[in-house]
């Protein structure tokens, strides 16, 4: 009976000591915890027995590292940002190539990423936002005006100088450029944002805040520009919590311009519309050189497809040697006015001039009869589609129907290698 009660006595005790140890091991391996921070492993000192200093050396080195390894990050997602893509892809002779594989990953960015700044851009003669994304990128949207049905007259009670701008416009003139091949539009988007949550509360900017109003249960901008387009007769309202916007990648850096011999404003028009201008643009130095005529040319024929009064300047880009660089089409808002309205004088430089890049025509001609159908289609991808009303298909197609006319006559009447080149031939 007491040799039984002295070995679990013994047993019970052997167990106190096991458990002892094992606590005891441990302990031990907290406190001699291996420091490799000298770059070998330091069994002298851990880390519970650290100097203030110590530990605040200790600190900073970790929060360097994780900066260090944030910043990498960043410049390794910078790096890769489809925007940055698009940047690096402009050359001098297009805003980006054919088989670009970015350009739809550009637009769904464009439409998905989240607005941190709101601010009215002042450029131009009517209102617009300049949009700030979370990383820095950078868009200038035009917002919806009129629904798509509206069509301005172009007459003496709606003179197209009084023209409002159309968001549409911009969308449809990008997808427009990208089926000519001209690849001269900057990408542009539609979106509808939330008014309130989006526009309103990122913005600190008086010309949008300072103008705010409630019409009809919609709140509204009246906007700051000419008093001809912001006043309280043109408000720019929200429907019902949203407004539709087109977003047009703001590209960085500066444009040269150059004034448009053809222009349609009234005092150029009564120059042009009086004689043929062409001999004295040939005898110009810049255009007897590099791309920048012809291109001209080009722009001459997307005008007059959209019918866009209001292009007063051809833009290059100065981010390189800008009289080598091609003619951006930029601010097209003014297009798409009026589908059952042509006006041939657009294409005044094709037909006083006689001349067009060989490259660019050989393609229009394989657009006969379908490049409204090609357009329909490409603007089914937009967020906002429908993006036109049907006229405006059809009309595309008799327009280009009178381009094809005007190069007839022409290479009847010149030297077909004169009239059809891919730089600018002597007469």
């Amino acid at each position: 009976m007491n040799r039984g009660r002295t070995q679990r006595w013994y047993i019970g005790l052997f167990q106190a000591l096991f458990v002892g140890l094992v606590f005891l091991w441990v302990i031990i391996s907290i406190l001699t915890t291996v420091s490799f921070m000298d770059g070998r492993p330091n069994y002298s000192r851990n880390l519970l027995w650290r100097t203030g200093n110590e530990m605040r050396e200790l600190e900073k080195n970790i929060i360097e590292s994780v900066d260090e390894r944030k910043t990498e990050d960043s410049m390794a997602q910078t790096k890769n940002a489809v925007w940055k893509q698009f940047l690096d892809g402009i050359t001098l002779d297009e805003m980006y190539s054919r088989s670009s594989p970015y350009i739809e990953d550009l637009l769904t960015y464009m439409n998905q990423a989240k607005i941190v700044r709101t601010t009215a851009f002042t450029s131009g003669t009517q209102f617009k936002f300049l949009l700030k994304f979370e990383d820095g990128t950078e868009v200038i949207a035009k917002p919806m005006r009129h629904p798509r049905n509206f069509y301005w007259a172009y007459n003496e009670t709606q003179p197209f100088w009084l023209d409002e701008e159309r968001h549409a416009s911009e969308i449809a003139s990008f997808h427009l450029d990208r089926i000519l091949n001209f690849r001269k539009v900057i990408p542009c988007v539609g979106r509808k944002v939330n008014f309130t949550k989006e526009l309103i509360q990122t913005t600190k900017d008086p010309l949008i805040l300072g103008t705010l109003k409630t019409i009809n249960r919609n709140k509204c901008i009246i906007g700051y520009c000419p008093p001809w387009f912001c006043n309280d007769e043109h408000p720019i309202c929200e429907s019902e919590g949203f407004m539709e916007l087109s977003l047009c990648f703001k590209i960085p850096g500066n444009f040269h311009l150059t004034d448009h011999i053809w222009s349609q404003g009234i005092p150029e028009a009564k120059i042009w519309k009086s004689k043929n201008v062409c001999k004295l643009e040939l005898e110009k130095e810049e255009n007897s050189q590099e791309r920048f005529f012809l291109d001209t040319m080009e722009v001459a024929l997307f005008d007059h497809l959209i019918i866009n009064y209001d292009r007063h300047h051809h833009m290059r880009y100065e981010r390189f040697n800008w009289n080598k660089s091609f003619a951006v089409i930029i601010d097209n808002g003014k297009g798409f006015g009026n589908p059952f309205k042509d006006d041939v004088t657009f294409l005044a430089p094709v037909y006083q001039c006689c001349r067009f890049r060989n490259s660019s025509y050989q393609h229009i001609l394989s657009l006969r009869d379908r490049l409204g159908v090609l357009l329909r289609e490409s603007l089914l991808s937009d967020p906002l589609a429908p993006i036109l009303t049907e006229p405006f298909f059809e009309a595309l197609d008799r327009r280009l129907n009178k381009f094809y006319f005007v190069m007839e006559k022409c290479l009847e009447a010149f030297n077909p290698k004169v009239v059809l080149a891919e730089k600018l031939l002597p007469t």
